[in-house]
């Protein structure tokens, strides 16, 4: 017979004697059934007896029904910014409502459309819910209960871009020196958005700043602004392009002398130009900062040999056909008398033959050829003695044939009679020849 307060155990066939308070004063058995006894009061305390708590999600994202709504069918386009975020503040079993348990892609923040009917800033109402099967969590409120968004028609326009130089003082340049007319690195731009911001657009500038005055040809970065007739403040614009520049010419201003030039001159006057004047003998320019070591004179027009006579023959020039410097003075026209008074001049006879006639810038696709024959009357200018030296058989006939317009058979074209047996003579006038097109 075995005493009450004894265990027996067995092992491997054979009966142990072992004591209760042997068991329970093993430290291992004791933990053990703590742990146990602690996860299951506190299971049951998390499930069935803990009381609803209180949490805030921040930054959760509102999601804008568009597709397929209101607005959307109405043909109204959402500008602006429409990633909103809100913060929800929910109540729920601790379990389920802990950093672990409850993520923010576990709520959903939607913004109701249903009724923007018209273009402009619409109040959107807030609902939040939670995935929740159980319905244990409510959602107690938002950190705001609606959103702005702004609605409209979208349109699209092209405007000519305006620059516009932000400057102290009136000019930009530095004394004796001046400014030409600003030019833009593009002159168009297309802007796009909310048709009611763009109807209100009245120019659209280029608009850069200026911190010194200048001496020299400067681009500046510039800002592409759309300007309102009511000083509208636009938000709801996008430009297809927004990367400008504007540069600011440069010129300085001098005083030029004024020339001449002459083509098909002969050889003697290559190096020495016939004696001319011009008036007004000079003018005051503005020349262009790269230029000023290369330009010398203003050069009113260039004048043919062949349109010289003997004796004085007069030109004048349009003041507006200058193109390499500004002239700054109130001229119109340059008014030229060319000199040939020591000159005299010689009729000669020349029949058009293949040997005394060229004919240049042919066009490739085209065979042309003089119609020979032809007896002309052309006038030499030149001294008496180069002209007692000068016969017919030292005069050629050219005829450029750039830019005419050419058809097969017979053509008529402008020629010149060339002195190249002589070198201080010219044939003054052109004739007409006639050549085959084939």
């Amino acid at each position: 017979m075995t005493d009450k307060n004894e265990i027996i155990v067995v092992d491997d066939g054979k009966k142990k004697r072992k004591t209760i308070d042997a068991v329970i004063s093993d430290n291992r058995f004791v933990f053990a059934v703590s742990l146990i006894l602690a996860l299951t009061v506190w299971f049951f305390v998390s499930m069935y007896a803990s009381p609803s708590v209180t949490r805030t999600v921040y930054d959760v994202p509102v999601n804008i029904n568009y597709e397929d709504s209101t607005p959307a069918n109405l043909g109204l386009v959402m500008f602006g910014d429409t990633n909103f975020k809100v913060d929800v503040t929910v109540s729920g079993p601790q379990y389920k409502v802990s950093e672990s348990a409850l993520k923010v892609s576990d709520i959903n923040v939607t913004a109701n459309t249903s009724y923007v009917n018209t273009a402009g800033l619409a109040v959107l109402d807030l609902r939040a819910t939670v995935n929740d099967a159980t319905g244990d969590i409510s959602v107690l409120s938002l950190s705001q209960s609606n959103i702005n968004v702004y609605f409209d028609t979208q349109k699209s326009a092209e405007f000519t871009l305006v620059p516009d130089i932000l400057a102290s003082g009136d000019s930009y340049a530095a004394d004796g020196y001046m400014t030409d007319t600003p030019v833009l690195s593009i002159s168009r731009v297309l802007i796009t958005g909310a048709a009611k911001e763009l109807d209100k657009i009245d120019k659209v500038v280029a608009r850069a700043s200026l911190d010194s005055r200048l001496t020299s040809t400067t681009t500046l970065d510039a800002q592409i602004v759309p300007v309102g007739t009511d000083g509208t403040r636009f938000r709801y614009l996008t430009l297809e392009n927004e990367e400008v520049t504007v540069t600011l010419p440069v010129r300085k201003i001098i005083d030029l002398p004024v020339s001449v030039n002459f083509t098909s001159a002969p050889a003697d006057y290559s190096s020495s130009p016939i004696s001319y004047t011009v008036s007004p003998s000079s003018v005051s320019c503005g020349v262009l900062s790269k230029d000023i070591d290369t330009i010398t004179a203003l050069t009113a027009g260039t004048i043919d040999f062949s349109e010289i006579g003997a004796g004085i023959t007069r030109f004048s020039f349009d003041a507006a056909g200058v193109s390499d410097v500004m002239i700054l003075d109130d001229v119109d026209e340059f008014n030229v008398s060319v000199n040939a008074s020591e000159m005299t001049s010689n009729e000669y006879e020349i029949t058009l033959t293949e040997e005394n006639t060229s004919l240049i810038n042919v066009p490739e696709d085209l065979r042309v050829s003089p119609v020979t024959g032809s007896v002309f009357t052309v006038r030499a200018i030149g001294t008496e003695s180069d002209l007692a030296a000068l016969d017919s058989s030292g005069i050629y006939i050219e005829a450029n044939l750039a830019g005419i317009d050419l058809s097969r058979g017979r053509n008529t074209v402008t020629a010149h009679a060339v002195v190249k047996s002589n070198t201080s003579c010219w044939i003054y006038g052109t004739i007409q020849i006639e050549v085959e097109v084939s």
